[in-house]
């Protein structure tokens, strides 16, 4: 028995010790695709090592050193940093390119976003150096706690708000690991008491309202939930069987491009070019991907502060929407697009990367061609007894001739 037994397993060491043809053929697949892996990754090290071997390259790091090494002052290095970075982003000579501070950065991504992590409150200082709440967010936890405009903060877990600076109030607001927030308002003379849950604070980005049958969308920035918050006021403006559309997108200075698809979506055919992209290496057409549901008169406001996003929006309905008026000043003219690079200390870079184009090719450029013309040129009441809105009144009055 034993001797059968050794006999077999001897059997199953030498049938182990052999392979199939299959198993011949996908083992040297998998040595080939290995082979080219490593051959990347060794490319990649090797692009990166002479990128760090560059003499200029070394010349910044050699000055940093020498700077923080030898200078009579403190260095500080992150200060450093910072204005070695901003002085090559400046260096580019394009407006659109440059740095933003840890602050700048936060408000920045804030307003991209469309949502932070708070009580949805703004504050500033007033000439007494009172922090002064000037804003609170629709649902939010402050106004939920029953928080108004112009009640003054005197102080947040005991931070006396008279003492510190409105960025770091807020920031502590935002990254404060307590789950509750005790907060000492002054109001009318009194002083409140509240503790208010932090939670994520949307921001509304998109208003609507009716007025004699006509609809009214007011878009004041592009963040990633405003395509979302557009269709839903859309759909309720619809759901009232409106006869004409306003859009308003004056004072609007763009932000997420990604966000522009959706939103035009429900006005035009499937497979509508939108806009069009450039970069260095290659070109891209933005087209509709679904089918349009309105077909209604439009009106949509523009100004010399309406950029980026808001002039897609608008020339896209400019140049393939059959029953369209633009009403106000000419846009801004910016048709290029930035990236956003994150840095270790909190602060950011913004360099542009493409430019874009209308459906039909044009580059709307501020120092070339300027902006997108409106077909209805209306000027912004100055008087200051003017209380009537010239331009939405414009197209309140073109829309209900056309019903």
């Amino acid at each position: 028995m034993r001797k059968d037994k050794k006999k077999r397993i001897r059997n199953k060491k030498k049938r182990r010790e052999s392979y199939s043809f299959t198993e011949v053929v996908f083992l040297s697949f998998m040595m080939a695709l290995l082979g080219i892996l490593v051959g990347i990754l060794l490319c990649y090290c090797k692009i990166n090592i002479l990128d760090s071997s560059d003499a200029k390259l070394q010349e910044i790091v050699s000055t940093y050193n020498n700077i923080v090494n030898n200078s009579y002052s403190n260095i500080d290095k992150d200060e450093l940093a910072d204005s070695a970075i901003s002085g090559m982003v400046n260096s580019l000579d394009d407006s659109y390119s440059n740095f933003l501070s840890e602050e700048e950065t936060k408000t920045f991504n804030e307003s991209i976003n469309g949502y932070y992590e708070g009580l949805g409150i703004t504050i500033t200082k007033n000439d007494k150096g009172d922090t002064v709440i000037v804003d609170v967010a629709k649902n939010s936890p402050a106004s939920k706690a029953g928080i108004k405009v112009d009640d003054i903060i005197v102080s947040i877990d005991n931070k006396d708000a008279n003492k510190t600076e409105i960025f770091d109030l807020s920031d502590y607001v935002s990254k404060s690991g307590n789950k509750y927030l005790n907060i000492k308002i002054r109001r009318d003379n009194k002083i409140l008491e509240y503790n208010i849950k932090r939670a994520k604070v949307v921001v509304q980005s998109v208003i609507s309202e009716v007025n004699d049958n006509i609809g009214y969308l007011d878009i004041n920035n592009f963040a990633l939930n405003t395509g979302k918050q557009f269709n839903k006021e859309l759909d309720k403006l619809m759901e009232k069987n409106v006869k004409g559309l306003i859009i308003d997108l004056r004072d609007n200075p763009g932000g997420h491009l990604g966000q522009v698809k959706s939103m035009v979506e429900p006005f035009f055919k499937k497979n509508t070019v939108i806009y069009q992209i450039k970069g260095k290496h290659r070109s891209v057409k933005v087209r509709t991907s679904a089918k349009n549901k309105i077909n209604i008169p439009v009106v949509i406001l523009i100004n010399e502060n309406s950029a980026s996003a808001s002039e897609i929006v608008a020339s896209c309905f400019k140049e393939n929407y059959k029953n369209v008026t633009l009403v106000g000043k000419m846009t801004y003219g910016k048709g290029t697009i930035q990236k956003e690079v994150k840095l270790s200390t909190g602060s950011s870079i913004k360099y542009t990367t493409q430019k874009w184009l209308t459906s039909k090719g044009v580059w709307l450029n501020h120092e070339k061609n300027k902006g997108l013309k409106p077909d209805v040129e209306v000027d912004v009441c100055k008087d200051e007894k003017c209380e009537k809105d010239m331009q939405f009144e414009k197209a309140l009055e073109i829309l209900k001739k056309s019903r």
